[in-house]
């Protein structure tokens, strides 16, 4: 696994290790690293659905997604 630095304002990494221990991670970097990998799901998720045939495209317009982020936000 490689390893990336960031620069965060105290505040924001507060923040960011008080969810992490919330949600059960052992560290910020670790729910940090989850929050990245999710967003890649999540567009991921949206390329298959965008290409599939059988659902007309239109079904899965902005406010579709919109949704489905406020849906992924609420349930981590």
């Amino acid at each position: 696994m490689n390893s990336v630095t960031i620069s965060i304002e105290a505040e924001t990494e507060a923040w960011a290790e008080e969810k992490a221990r919330a949600a059960g991670f052992a560290s910020a970097s670790e729910y940090l690293a989850h929050l990245v990998q999710r967003e890649r799901d999540v567009e991921q998720l949206r390329a298959t659905l965008l290409a599939a045939d059988p659902v007309p495209v239109s079904e899965f317009d902005e406010a579709f997604f919109a949704d489905l982020d406020r849906s992924l936000a609420r349930h981590g």
